[in-house]
């Protein structure tokens, strides 16, 4: 009977060293340029873009002097998935899964009486591989480390574009809008480290945070986005944790 009972008991605490997890992510903050001539997210053009948008500009405000404000945004990633974590040893766990992240980036070129804009949305979905470990443990709350890499591929993506020119002055005003659908050529490679805290709310469930970091490597894509100019970026990720 005791043989059995240390059986079932080194059962149970191995089942729990496994996981499958909800988790929502997001970036710090976002990533934002100024530049004193117009600027594009399409990296290949981007000196015939700013020569050619700069001549509209001088050419619709009629010989006034053109000073023009240029801006280009990038909005912080946000992230959902599910990933499953495998116990290798009481402390470290192995975890994948897929994720999906959503990008936004916008341009802005501004003049006196004329404007053109560029925005680009694209749907990424990755699949991470991650290192935890156990740093503290007291009353099933866990401090831990973590670290790892994920790869990600855009599956859909749009860029909208609109060009202004004010119609106040000569009633000669004028709007061209289009969109069109786009995608990035390479897939995005990224590493991570972080810190988190696990708490639980029930026999098999917790709750979890972690802050880190993450570095993204250059993909050499013809779109610029948060992942391309930011390289860098602070993250926070919450989620929910059922234990088996």
């Amino acid at each position: 009977d005791s043989a059995m009972e240390g059986a079932a008991t080194t059962t149970k605490r191995k089942s729990k060293r496994h996981a499958i997890s909800l988790t929502g992510n997001s970036g710090v903050a976002s990533s934002q340029q100024s530049n004193a001539l117009p600027m594009t997210l399409r990296s290949s053009v981007s000196e015939v873009y700013s020569d050619f948008t700069m001549s509209k500009m001088m050419a619709h405000n009629e010989e006034e002097k053109v000073e023009p404000r240029s801006e280009m945004t990038h909005k912080q990633p946000v992230s959902i998935g599910a990933v499953v974590a495998l116990g290798v040893t009481k402390r470290l766990q192995i975890e994948t899964g897929l994720v999906y992240t959503y990008l936004s980036s916008e341009t802005k070129n501004i003049s006196s009486d004329f404007n053109n804009s560029e925005k680009v949305q694209f749907h990424y979905l990755g699949v991470p591989v991650n290192v935890n470990y156990t740093l503290w443990s007291k009353n099933r709350v866990n401090l831990f480390a973590t670290a790892g890499a994920m790869i990600e591929k855009d599956i859909a993506g749009k860029i909208k574009y609109n060009d202004e020119k004010d119609a106040s002055k000569l009633n000669s005003g004028y709007a061209n809008k289009k969109s069109s659908s786009i995608n990035q050529k390479n897939p995005q490679l990224s590493v991570s480290a972080g810190l988190g805290v696990n708490y639980p709310i029930h026999d098999k469930a917790s709750m979890f945070g972690r802050i880190g970091g993450r570095y993204y490597i250059d993909a050499k894509n013809e779109y610029k986005t948060y992942y391309s100019d930011e390289k860098f970026g602070m993250d926070i990720e919450v989620g929910i944790k059922f234990n088996f």
